[in-house]
């Protein structure tokens, strides 16, 4: 970042006529002034700005035109230096205008503000400034704000909710207020009638240099000027990072037309090249120089419209136009111009996310990817480009070379433990030609929205146009394979880094991912999906990971049977999680191919694994910097499809060495025994005796003397699972005191449902604390339950059943998200309905994750062949489901203390109280079983006045139609439900006073509140002339309250339309009501009357824009002023 770059803010009160304008003109090419921001400039038309460019001799400026007679600002240039515009946001025309700018090579972001005089307006516009705010370059916020931060910014009285919004903006992005940073007294900067006020502000980003405050007093303005220099940073800048290929390129059908034609020209040119690979090279490079163009031209044609239609605006503007015209124009141009909230979204959904909120998540990705500084080798920090890429090449370029390892002791582990049984297995498929077909498949099962490898091409690129491309796909694969090397593009790959949550400062705290090129990774994923039908055959039966039929919930459920055994069977046995350095990393490839030959893998497909991963090479690309190409021996690449597959056959021989090295295990039915369970590298074992200690050491020396892998024994976690001391300890493993957390899971000598749910419970209210409080209609709300809330529940909900004491905790949790408090206006049970029958599709938690435990736990039960779990539950539970698994019902059921699990005692009551058949648990999905148990044992129907059933089914359809904007969603759904949130309605509040607030002197009910009150009825009859819709004047109180109105009496009028305009009549009608009551400020009828007008044309307006014929759906509606 260039260092002394000198601003100036100032809000110069007019520049509309030359005198002033040349004043403050004159008074800013006299000071030392890089970047310049005004506010209050009241330049109203195009001609006047033309004048005030003119006028401007210090360089070149940037205006947003006043909308209003006290509005308008601009950010103006002087000096010398190189600056390049990149952007340009008019955020609010006229209040705030946003640019994009390079200065010298260093991005930074402008933006201008002159707040609105009133608290609602201010908010919404530091609402639009909130997403813009959110970016790795700096930012510089200044303007006259029109509020202050402190009491002691402004004399005489000061109303701390004024500044709420902006302190909490201000604190939640990370910014820093430079006039009192550092202790600094700032001065008021703007005084009036003998009262002064600190609203000239000037926000950075915390971290940043900034010096030479001042504010200096001008003759043209009762506003100080507030001038600062501002330097360099205190954090690492982000790069430019790769070209990747825009997902927007890949939708014009225009540009698919242009890309084949690209493909058949290059196709022609095969015969050039010496080889397929070396073509295929030469082709991707068109394919990117091609979509290069594409986003360029593609940028272009939005930024001239956008310019377009801002010059249009400002033409209306100018000239006085207000109303449908305006509106149109304003809605087009914030349809076109860059939206940084769209882009955060964007961000958030190509990521993992457990945040709603993008911008919260932003904070995130940037904790878990940004590296400050790093230790080098010699424990000296490193904090610049060169030496944090330098520390990355340098460890992972030693962690991934070939290491020397003893042959004989890596034949003597292989040949020592006992192989797979491979009778009348046919390996052939293994080593045919790979067909299209494949490739096809592989193509379908590549995940959209991930980051692709250095070429940039990403998986929908390969997925718009597989008919095209996989026959090519397969034509290189096999003439790669049988000419023993890759394309040098496929052998390429990027590697980022991301936090484990510990110190960021040392390089072992962050994890590996390889960002693959995505041919690369579709030949992988066709040899994962051959190997992987080979899996539960070669496998160990203890291996849970990428072998079909098991899974993480197979793994941990097993864990859960066998401490639930030791402990009710008063067995004395240790949990021992062992802990593997780099699991995947340290995988040595001369120990990976000779573990594949033992297994019997054919030859011609080792060599083929060889061909993939030999010759690959992997540069760091850490903060968008570009590090130096190092070579990959060694490991099976995070980011692989194939490594998991690979990784656990690397394994298995140390797996096959655990069960056959003399352990005891734990004791099963059917005279089974548990020994050790894995899922990929988490590792998990049983120690009955002392003996088995020095076993399971020799052990795991020896799998580590041949294949190069770690075990860290010291970093490896033991569990006594009795109360009590031990029967005896352990010597060369660390024994957890009370629980040990294996995959996520915790486990222990207590209630492990309690606390695994209890856990969750915890981390549910904190983020819930969060998000109640945010602004979000009820299906928005139930929108983020389902997609973030839920989440969070479902990994334990397979493992534990949740206990019938959180039943409560977890149901106020749920709703709190949804009302925003813990008051429930509408019953719980009616918003578990369906939209369509006037619910809100509300998920009961309870239900939910009941049903999920029991179908996974239960399903299974009356196979043959069953996994050692299930054999394990059926144990449990047979003496109390024998009638249940003959097709009855489950009788009553009576645990005697100690002799089942709580949990599945519980289950098998739930199966009874819920009457689930053994049937309809084996074959119906668990979605179906769900909403059977919720219709009949949670929803309630609801209860409507004056609604027969024609008006409910019509106002059901009318109030779930996407016409509906949004934000008049809830206020018409609590109308149907007769709950709006009015005085009579609030039964379950303390309310002395009841009456109607508009001083009726009777209660206020919805029916007197929609149809008897005086103003209702002034303002419907207000809008019955303006919108030339008599009926309006008469509505009786089922037509208001459902939007419905009789048969014959919408006089042509489109019933639908008809409802949209009750429905915003209504809700304007109602924060009408709210104001009075709470702010004690009555609008106007005329006022409000307007508001409803405007806002019916804007939703005209936007909805003849998606489609000219919705025009007509507005037939004998007519708007007047």
């Amino acid at each position: 970042m260039p260092l002394d770059i000198h601003f100036i803010t100032m809000n110069v009160c007019s520049i509309k006529n030359r005198k002033t304008r040349f004043m403050a003109f004159d008074f800013l090419e006299s000071v030392a002034a890089d970047i310049i921001f005004l506010q209050e400039t009241r330049l109203t038309s195009i001609q006047e700005i033309r004048e005030a460019k003119r006028d401007w001799k210090g360089g070149f400026s940037f205006w947003s035109v006043a909308t209003e007679p006290a509005g308008g600002v601009g950010i103006l240039f002087k000096g010398g230096r190189k600056i390049e515009v990149k952007k340009v946001v008019d955020i609010w025309l006229g209040r705030c205008l946003m640019l994009d700018v390079q200065i010298d090579g260093s991005l930074l972001r402008l933006i201008n503000v002159y707040g609105p005089q009133t608290i609602s307006e201010r908010r919404k516009l530091l609402s639009e400034i909130k997403q813009f705010l959110y970016t790795s370059a700096p930012v510089i916020l200044a303007g006259d704000f029109n509020q202050v931060l402190r009491d002691v910014d402004r004399t005489g009285r000061y109303k701390k909710y004024e500044s709420q919004f902006l302190v909490n903006l201000v604190e939640e992005t990370g910014l820093i207020d430079i006039a009192t940073a550092h202790g600094r007294k700032g001065k008021h900067t703007y005084y009036c009638g003998g009262r002064s006020s600190r609203i000239d502000l000037v926000f950075v980003k915390k971290g940043e240099i900034f010096s030479e405050i001042k504010e200096t007093a001008v003759e043209f303005s009762d506003h100080l000027a507030l001038s600062f220099c501002y330097g360099s940073v205190g954090k690492p800048r982000f790069g430019r990072g790769l070209w990747r290929l825009g997902a927007g390129s890949l939708e014009d059908a225009e540009v698919g037309k242009s890309f084949e034609r690209l493909l058949q020209r290059e196709v022609t040119k095969v015969d050039f090249f010496g080889s397929l690979s070396e073509w295929w090279d030469a082709t991707k490079d068109s394919f990117r120089t091609f979509f290069k163009s594409v986003s360029f031209k593609k940028g272009r044609e939005r930024e001239q419209k956008c310019w377009s239609l801002r010059r249009k605006l400002e033409v209306c503007v100018s000239e006085g136009e207000v109303g449908e015209k305006v509106n149109r124009l304003k809605y087009l141009l914030r349809q076109q111009q860059y939206s940084r909230y769209k882009s955060l979204v964007l961000e958030r959904d190509y990521g993992v996310s457990n945040s709603p909120d993008p911008y919260q998540n932003c904070k995130e990705t940037v904790k878990r990817k940004l590296v400050e500084g790093l230790y080098d080798s010699q424990g000296h920090l490193q904090s610049t480009r060169e030496g944090i890429l330098g520390v990355v090449r340098s460890y992972y370029a030693e962690l991934f070379r070939k290491k020397a390892l003893d042959r004989g002791k890596m034949q003597a582990f292989l040949e020592a433990t006992p192989g797979p049984n491979i009778e009348n297995l046919d390996f052939s498929p293994l080593v045919k030609e790979i067909t299209e077909e494949e490739v096809l498949q592989a193509i379908d099962k590549q995940q959209k929205k991930k980051a692709p490898g250095p070429d940039g091409l990403t998986a929908e690129f390969y997925k718009t146009f597989k008919v095209k491309l996989a026959p090519i796909l397969v034509e290189v694969f096999n003439e790669s394979l049988v000419n023993g090397s890759l394309p040098s593009s496929m052998q390429n790959s990027s590697l980022i880094l991301l936090s484990k949550g510990k110190d960021s400062r040392h390089i072992e705290n962050w994890r590996p991912i390889a960002l693959l090129n995505c041919d690369r990774k579709l030949l992988a994923r066709i040899f994962s999906v051959r190997l992987g039908k080979f899996a539960g055959l070669l496998l160990s039966s203890s291996q849970f990971c990428s072998v079909e039929g098991r899974d993480i919930y197979g793994a941990l459920l097993l864990l859960r049977e066998t401490l639930e055994r030791c402990k009710l069977n008063k067995w004395g046995r240790y949990f021992l999680s062992l802990d593997q350095a780099k699991a995947f990393d340290k995988v040595d490839h001369e120990y990976l191919w000779a573990t594949l030959q033992k297994y019997h893998i054919p030859g011609q497909f080792i060599e083929w694994l060889r061909v993939l991963y030999g010759g690959a090479k992997s540069f760091p690309l850490i903060n968008g910097w570009q590090g130096e190409d190092f070579e990959v021996q060694a490991g099976v690449r995070q980011g692989c499809p194939l490594s998991p597959l690979l990784y656990i056959f690397a394994l298995d021989p140390f797996l096959r060495g655990l069960q056959s090295c003399g352990l005891e295990g734990v004791p099963f039915p059917m005279g089974q025994s548990f020994k050790s369970v894995a899922y990929a590298d988490d590792v998990t074992l049983v120690l009955s005796y002392p003996e088995e200690e020095s076993l399971v050491s020799e052990h795991i020396k020896s799998y580590s003397e041949a294949s190069g892998s770690l075990v860290n024994q010291e970093k490896s976690e033991a569990l006594w699972v009795l109360e009590g001391r031990p029967s005896f300890n352990l010597e060369n493993f660390p024994v957890a005191p009370e629980q040990v957390r294996i995959l996520g899971i915790k486990f222990g000598r207590g209630d492990n449902a309690q606390v695994n749910w209890e856990e969750k419970l915890d981390v549910g209210i904190a983020k819930v604390q969060r998000w109640k409080a945010w602004k979000l209609t009820y299906r928005e709300r139930i929108d983020i339950i389902k997609a973030y809330l839920i989440p969070l529940f479902l990994f334990v909900s397979y493992v534990f059943l949740l206990p019938e004491a959180l039943y409560v905790r977890i149901q106020s949790l749920f709703f709190q998200m949804l009302w925003g408090s813990r008051i429930n206006p509408v019953k719980r049970g009616v918003t578990f309905l369906q939209r369509k029958k006037g619910g809100l599709d509300m998920l009961c938690p309870v239900g939910f994750f009941c049903v999920i435990f029991l179908k996974y736990n239960f399903r299974n039960l009356m196979q043959e062949k069953k996994l050692l779990w299930e054999v394990s539950v059926k144990d449990w539970v047979s003496p109390f489901i024998k009638d249940w698994l003959l097709g009855d019902r489950v009788k009553e059921v009576r645990v005697s203390g100690g002799s089942i699990p709580s949990f599945l005692s519980q289950a098998v009551k739930l199966l009874r109280k819920w009457s689930i058949g053994k049937q309809e648990l084996f074959s119906f999905s668990r979605k179906s079983i769900y909403l059977r148990v919720l219709d009949f044992f949670f929803c309630t129907p609801p209860i409507v006045q004056d609604c027969v059933s024609r008006i409910m089914e019509e106002s059901l359809s009318f109030l779930n139609s996407k016409r509906i904007p949004k934000k008049f969603w809830d206020n018409a759904w609590l109308s149907f439900h007769g709950k709006l949130f009015v005085r009579g309605n609030l039964k379950y509040r303390s309310v002395d006073n009841r009456a109607c607030p508009w001083g009726c002197g009777t209660e206020e009910s919805q029916e007197h509140f929609l149809i008897e009150c005086p103003v209702s009825q002034s303002l419907r009859c207000l809008l019955a002339r303006l919108l030339h819709l008599q009926m309006l004047r008469d509505l009786n109180y089922s037509e208001f309250a459902y939007g419905v109105v009789g048969a014959g009496r919408e006089n042509g009028t489109d019933k639908e339309t008809l409802y949209i305009i009750i429905m915003v009549i209504r809700y304007h009608l109602w924060h009408m009501r709210c104001k009075w009551t709470f702010g004690q400020t009555k609008d106007p009828a005329e006022h409000v009357a307007k508001v409803i007008v405007n806002e019916l044309i804007l939703i005209k307006t936007m909805e003849i824009e998606k489609s000219v014929g919705n025009k007509m759906l507005w037939r004998n509606v007519h708007f007047v002023f």
